[in-house]
């Protein structure tokens, strides 16, 4: 993830001792507090961490928002047990606002449900009546929304790949999932 905000490797070391050396100089260098078990071992071996500081994260991607370096920040932490999983970091504020969108879909305008229940589609309002059941649509993801309005413009792949996602089908998904 921070590679994609840097355009460049976060920790791009040549070598064992580089590398980390680079992870020290970015996160600091770890403490009992956060990687004690380690810290013990490494004592044990008389290998020694270089001494560094580290850096705020902020200052090395200032156009990251306080969510992006907040879940970065977890997911470099020393003590592997401490990471969020990937499903916990999916949950993480930071993809609150995230939304994939394939890319055969993105000439579709954009659809959206409001605070007020209506749905908005570039300028023509869409009433929460246009979908099959307007008691749901504020519970609807905006791809639920766009196979409920729109399903004539998507692919074949893409309805299927869909309803195994809904339905929670894994094996489905197996099979279409290389279609992406």
């Amino acid at each position: 993830m921070a590679e994609l905000l840097l355009f460049r490797p976060l920790f791009q070391g040549t070598d064992e001792a580089d590398q980390m050396y680079k992870i020290c100089s970015v996160l600091g260098n770890p403490t009992m507090d956060s990687w004690a078990d380690e810290l013990r071992q490494a004592m044990a071996i008389n290998y020694q961490f270089p001494q560094l500081s580290g850096v705020n994260l902020s200052e090395l991607m200032p156009s990251a928002s306080k969510d992006a370096i907040n879940l970065i920040e977890s997911l470099c932490s020393w003590d592997p047990c401490k990471r969020p999983t990937a499903a916990e970091a999916l949950q993480h504020p930071f993809f609150k606002r995230c939304l994939y969108v394939p890319p055969h879909i993105r000439s579709v305008p954009a659809v959206a449900t409001t605070t007020r229940g209506m749905l908005e589609q570039q300028g023509a309002g869409i009433e929460a009546e246009a979908l099959p059941n307007p008691n749901i649509a504020k519970q609807l993801s905006p791809l639920d929304i766009i196979m409920a309005v729109q399903p004539k413009k998507l692919s074949q792949k893409t309805k299927i790949l869909y309803s195994c996602w809904k339905e929670g089908s894994t094996s489905e998904l197996g099979k279409h999932g290389n279609c992406l």
